[in-house]
């Protein structure tokens, strides 16, 4: 799958492979399928797949739809992994869902080590799981040869679960890696929002001290207007001042 990545659980191939024909098997089997299905829609070819689909019957393509939309419309099984053409207020919640798919997968990949140290330690001459039970202590050519291929088949199983598990680690790298990324990220934006948080109270500050500034300089220009009129009436006042006593010099001189 090319594009977004399945992220559903991975069906337990081993369980398949013991029993087909047990509950769960078929469970497991349908899982896988569903997976194959939701990846097979969202790859490179998809459209080939999609008109393949088509060409079903009405109800097949009904119930196909039904489980394609299982795995498509579920963010938590499927997410997107160019982040950078997501807006920023999604950044947490992919976050949390990449935490919770790492950690499943951390979960499946201790649940495989162990069945792969089970495996490991088992012995060719114990009872493998698809091995029928001996009657008798000396088996036969054909019991013999059936143990053989079930230990073959024991050994196919393991290298292809220790390849499952290294994918998996892998796979839980790149999240990691990811998961960091959006960590800074997020880290980034919080610090650019306290700067336009402070920013803003800076603002708001300046604001205010501009309205107190304009105020002092309002009352400022009433003052001057003031001081003008009172230098107006000063003015007036030693004009008249000055007459008073050419009046009086006058009148001295004229003897009055």
């Amino acid at each position: 799958c090319t594009g977004p990545d399945c992220g559903n659980e991975v069906a337990r191939y081993l369980t398949i492979a013991k029993d087909p024909m047990e509950d769960t098997a078929v469970q497991e089997l349908q899982r896988l399928l569903l997976l194959m299905l939701g990846c097979a829609v969202q790859c490179d070819q998809k459209e080939m797949f999609i008109e393949r689909i088509k060409q079903l019957d009405l109800d097949v393509q009904q119930a196909i739809v039904v489980h394609i939309q299982e795995v498509t419309d579920n963010t938590e099984n499927v997410f997107n992994l160019h982040w950078g053409e997501l807006p920023s207020d999604q950044f947490e919640g992919i976050f949390k869902t990449v935490f919770n798919q790492v950690k499943s997968l951390a979960t499946e990949r201790d649940e495989y080590s162990k069945i792969i140290i089970e495996l490991s330690q088992e012995k060719p001459d114990q009872s493998l799981p698809y091995a029928p039970s001996p009657v008798s202590p000396v088996p036969s050519q054909d019991k013999h040869r059936q143990v053989t291929i079930d230990l073959a088949e024991t050994k196919s199983k393991l290298r292809r679960l220790r390849q499952e598990v290294e994918e998996k680690n892998e796979v839980i790298l790149e999240y990691k890696e990811e998961a960091e990324k959006i960590n800074v990220t997020l880290q980034q934006l919080r610090q650019e929002n306290l700067e336009l948080t402070q920013d803003a109270r800076a603002a708001r500050a300046y604001r205010d001290e501009l309205d107190v500034y304009k105020e002092m300089a309002l009352k400022s220009r009433q003052l001057e207007v003031e001081v003008t009129k009172y230098k107006e009436k000063m003015n007036e006042m030693d004009y008249l001042s000055k007459r008073v006593e050419e009046m009086i010099g006058w009148k001295k001189s004229r003897g009055w």
